[in-house]
C-alpha cells in the first residue's frame, strides 16, 4: 500500500527481523496483525527493557486468541454432534523462537507442532524441562537418518509414509524403549 511504501522509505530499506506488532510500544516476532520491520538499534532498546513487562501485552493476546480458538472449536463440534473435548488444538510452533512460544504456553496450549525435527531439537529439550506436560507432535516428513532424534523428542508422529520410515522406527522404539504414537499416512 501506499502507506506502506512511504513508511519504508522514511525508515530506508528493511533491516532488521521480522515482527508483528502486538498492541502500542510492543513489538515481538511473527504474533499478531501486520508485518512490520523493526531496526537492530530497536531491538536493542527491546532487549534493554524488562521482559516481563514487554511481553505481558503478548501474553494477554495471545490469552484472548486462544479463547477464541476453543471457542470456535466448540461451536464446530457442537454443529458437528462432537464433544469439544474429542478435538485437540495443536499450536504449530515451527520457525518460532522460545521466546515466541513461552506466551503461548503460559496462555495454557500444551500441544504443539513442529515439522523439522533439528530445529525443534535446538528449542524443545529446555522448553519440555521448564514445562514437563508439553506433548510434542512432529508432523512434517520424517527423513530415516532423523528417526533417533525424532523418537526421543517427539510424543506423536504424524507422517509414517513409507514402509523403510516403519521399519527404522520399530528399530529405533525397540532400542529406545520409548514409543511415540504414530499416524499412518497413506496416499
Amino acid at each position: 500500500s501506499t502507506l506502506a511504501a512511504s513508511a519504508r522509505r522514511a525508515r530506508g530499506p528493511r533491516v532488521g527481523v521480522p515482527t508483528r506488532r502486538v498492541s502500542p510500544g510492543c513489538t515481538l516476532s511473527r504474533c499478531a496483525a501486520k508485518l512490520w520491520w523493526v531496526s537492530p538499534k530497536t531491538l536493542t532498546d527491546l532487549v534493554a527493557q524488562d521482559w516481563a513487562e514487554a511481553l505481558a501485552p503478548v501474553e494477554d493476546t495471545v490469552a484472548r486468541m486462544g479463547e477464541f480458538l476453543r471457542g470456535e472449536i466448540a461451536a464446530a463440534c457442537r454443529e458437528a454432534g462432537r464433544a469439544p473435548d474429542s478435538v485437540t488444538l495443536i499450536a504449530v510452533s515451527k520457525t518460532f523462537g522460545v521466546e515466541a512460544i513461552e506466551p503461548v504456553i503460559a496462555a495454557g496450549q500444551r500441544v504443539f507442532g513442529e515439522n523439522r525435527v533439528p530445529e525443534a531439537k535446538g528449542k524443545w529439550p529446555a522448553l519440555r524441562q521448564r514445562h514437563p506436560d508439553i506433548e510434542l507432535h512432529l508432523i512434517g516428513s520424517l527423513q530415516t537418518n532423523k528417526v533417533r532424534d525424532a523418537v526421543a523428542l517427539f510424543d506423536c508422529i504424524h507422517s509414517l509414509d513409507r514402509a523403510s520410515l516403519a521399519s527404522e522406527l520399530r528399530k529405533e522404539i525397540s532400542r529406545a524403549g520409548r514409543a511415540p504414537r504414530l499416524f499412518v499416512q497413506i496416499n
